[in-house]
């Protein structure tokens, strides 16, 4: 968490540099412009919480960064694949009927090539932010709590709760739903961790 908060300020205050070097009046600066430094400043800051994870637990518990990534210590293509084919019409009819049915965004007057800087860092940057806070959440705060547990059930309690509160006080959201929301994720993000075989209980013997 504390890296995180770091990370992201730090970015933060670096794209706010930019924004006034370049003359920008973003957000940052108390301007009301989101600029494409502001956009990828932000994804950046949390897109570092995978390096900053694995080097978290080599550092502190002497287990291999990479492990994070399975309990193959690889990114397994075919486990991405099965979920991919699941996921992918779900949430394109999610997004379908959300952008029908849900309130109409406000308005905002971008230039042409704002529109397009914004689009491409999403594409490339978004993925990596994403895994930052999978690795970040779902990965080492999941195992250190975890290993506060004497046994395999408590330790996945454990696990799931207390990265699933972390996960819900990063996002700062005062609306008590949006912070069920944040919580139930966290949970159910958990359990696919734990169920596709990401995080195992042999995390307990390396305390």
């Amino acid at each position: 968490m504390g890296g995180m908060v770091v990370l992201s300020f730090g970015f933060a205050i670096l794209g706010m540099l930019i924004d006034l070097i370049l003359g920008r009046d973003s957000l940052l600066t108390g301007g009301d412009e989101y600029t494409p430094v502001l956009h990828a400043a932000t994804l950046l800051g949390l897109a570092l919480l995978l390096p900053w994870s694995m080097l978290i637990q080599r550092w502190l518990y002497g287990v291999r960064g990479a492990s994070l990534h399975s309990v193959l210590s690889a990114f397994r293509m075919e486990v991405f694949g099965r979920a991919l084919l699941v996921i992918l019409p779900l949430w394109t009819v999610y997004m379908a009927v959300l952008t029908v049915m849900g309130p109409a965004a406000p308005e905002a007057d971008y230039p042409f090539r704002d529109l397009v800087a914004l689009f491409a860092l999403t594409l490339l940057l978004a993925p990596i932010q994403s895994a930052g806070e999978e690795y970040g959440f779902r990965g080492l705060a999941f195992r250190v709590a975890a290993s506060w547990g004497r046994g395999p059930r408590t330790a996945l309690a454990l696990g799931v709760v207390v990265s699933s509160l972390l996960f819900m006080t990063a996002h700062l959201a005062l609306d008590p739903w949006l912070n069920l929301y944040y919580f139930t994720m966290g949970v159910a993000l958990s359990l696919v961790t734990w169920r596709t075989g990401v995080w195992r209980s042999r995390w307990s013997s390396t305390r």
